[in-house]
């Protein structure tokens, strides 16, 4: 059985997507909880797989939520829900709170029901894209580990009158576009098409003005890009090219 739900993060439309296997597994997870309507609260603890670069606020090599973060969490077949972090300052782990409204049961698809819980992450110096990354969590019980669907790549920029950077593979690679999301065996997150199409290119654009100068990051499906990528930047007036050749690997994370 697939369980699906599409979201937009910036270019990149997925639907997240569950594999359920055939044999009834009991939940493991000691906070594992039945959710039953009507609504109830509950509160999350989220944490990030170990890459200093995951999230949105990056400080020397720890992964850190920034404060007030918004995250989407589904059970079953509930609508799913707004949870809001509590933390007011950055953080590696931190409590989501909200209500959610989901069906009575634990059991779907002769698999124990999981919560899962959607981060999608405008181009901030130094940060990770809003909007344009996607972690995703999948858990019985109230401990979310987020783990990167998306690779990206680092664009440093020594000037501050750029107002779009452009990303494209050379051999005409899908970068963007609807996918389905799936967890492995070992718990990582999986792309696949789910339509044919897509977008070749990746678009980094300014708010609100130039970029300054600095490092900006931009989020691309992992894959190898066969012979390799071209970066185009665009100022009011002028265009630049940056273009590597030879495979290149943009892996998860």
């Amino acid at each position: 059985m697939r369980q699906s739900r599409p979201i937009f993060i910036g270019p990149i439309l997925l639907s997240v997507a569950t594999l359920l296997s055939c044999s009834q597994e009991p939940l493991q997870d000691q906070d594992a909880v039945r959710v039953e309507a009507p609504a109830r609260h509950l509160t999350f603890t989220a944490t990030i797989e170990g890459d200093p670069l995951t999230k949105t606020s990056v400080s020397g090599s720890s992964i850190q939520w920034n404060p007030h973060e918004q995250i989407n969490i589904f059970y079953g077949s509930s609508a799913g829900s707004c949870f809001v972090s509590t933390n007011e300052s950055p953080s590696t782990s931190v409590s989501f709170e909200g209500e959610l409204d989901a069906f009575t049961g634990t059991i779907e698809g002769g698999e124990a029901l999981s919560f899962w819980g959607i981060y999608p992450q405008i181009g901030l110096r130094d940060n990770i894209p809003d909007k344009t990354l996607l972690m995703v969590a999948k858990s019985p019980g109230l401990s979310l580990p987020f783990r990167q669907v998306c690779s990206r790549l680092l664009v440093a920029l020594d000037r501050s009158d750029v107002t779009e950077v452009v990303l494209r593979g050379n051999g005409g690679e899908t970068l963007a576009g609807r996918v389905d999301v799936t967890m492995d065996a070992s718990g990582n997150p999986v792309w696949t098409p789910s339509v044919s199409g897509g977008s070749q290119e990746v678009v980094l654009r300014s708010e609100g003005g130039p970029f300054a100068a600095g490092d900006y990051y931009m989020a691309l499906l992992p894959q190898t890009l066969s012979g390799g990528f071209t970066v185009t930047y665009l100022t009011s007036t002028q265009r630049g090219v940056f273009s590597t050749s030879g495979a290149k690997v943009f892996e998860r994370n």
